[in-house]
């Protein structure tokens, strides 16, 4: 016959304040059909015994809970281990560091790739170019100061997680510094207006010849436009 008995001590709800205790015990044959036997005991300990939580070491703000010649240490958000003292790692945070880290490694900074998450709530650790919980989030680097050298005639284009820094209109890359553009680009746009500009003066003069006071003031503004746009890009080439 196999006989088997087991001791447990258990702790009442109550005994946060009377330190109450109950002692089972059980007791059993191990025949078939199963012989048992269970007591229950209730004592209460004396005042003066240890805490052991006094001389607990549980680290990480980690509640601890007493227990004969014992105590539990339980881990806040982010932290394991018998003492909490050993924070997350492996992609996973949270409770007991049992959930996953739900994170785009390719938006993660450098060096977070062993652990891409905060371990007590799971935000995402982004680098320079990404923001938000999961850094779903472009950054415009352009709106900060100084992302590019304006001295050196360089402006800030901003891309989807990246930037670049780029000559400014009317300058070119010349082997790795921003140069003016030195071609005159006047000749080419000034010709076809100088044929306009001739062919609205011989119809303007016709046009005085006659009663069409109308037809007159319409060729006049578009002789004073096209000499508008012959200083403008006269002053385009100078700048």
């Amino acid at each position: 016959m196999n006989e088997k008995n087991e001791v447990v001590v258990t702790k009442t709800p109550t005994s946060m304040i009377n330190n109450e205790f109950h002692l089972i015990l059980l007791a059993s044959d191990g025949g078939d059909p199963q012989l048992t036997s269970m007591a229950t005991v209730t004592f209460t300990l004396d005042p003066d015994v240890i805490d052991e939580c006094d001389s607990a070491e549980c680290a990480n703000s980690a509640p601890c809970t007493s227990y004969l010649n014992d105590y539990f240490c339980d881990c806040t958000p982010g932290w394991k281990g018998l003492l909490c003292n050993i924070e997350c790692t492996n992609n996973k945070h949270g409770q007991d560091c049992t959930q996953n880290c739900d994170c785009n490694a390719t938006r993660i900074a450098t060096n977070a790739q062993d652990q891409m998450c905060d371990p007590v709530n799971g935000d995402c650790r982004c680098n320079a170019f990404w923001s938000g919980t999961k850094c779903e989030t472009d950054i415009n680097e352009c709106n900060a100061v100084g992302t590019c050298d304006t001295s050196e005639d360089l402006v800030c284009e901003n891309s989807i997680g990246n930037f670049d820094c780029v000559c400014r209109t009317h300058y070119k890359d010349v082997r790795g510094t921003c140069e003016k553009c030195e071609y005159n680009m006047c000749p080419f746009f000034l010709k076809p207006f100088k044929l306009i500009y001739d062919l609205t003066r011989i119809t303007l003069y016709t046009a005085t010849h006659s009663s069409s006071l109308e037809v007159m003031q319409l060729l006049v503004g578009a002789m004073n436009d096209i000499k508008h746009s012959v200083r403008m890009c006269t002053l385009f080439n100078k700048n």
